[in-house]
């Protein structure tokens, strides 16, 4: 898997199912449909670096073993 490859899975892993379930369970429990927002953004961004981060180690690590 090339980088440009594991950019888009992790952004359509993102925007199709990470921040609606984020958004939804941040409003639950905080009730505040803004803050519920601001969370669901700010802590899918990171997610998603560190998935990347984690994908392309893995299959590096992975071609390295094979």
């Amino acid at each position: 898997m090339g980088r440009r490859e594991a950019i888009v899975k992790a952004l359509i892993w993102r925007f199709l199912v990470a921040i609606p379930i984020s958004l939804i369970v941040n409003y639950l429990f905080i009730g505040n449909v803004a803050t519920s927002i601001s969370l669901a953004i700010v802590g899918n961004f990171i997610s998603t670096i560190l998935y990347y981060i984690y994908d392309r180690t893995w299959f590096k690590y992975r071609k390295v073993n094979d």
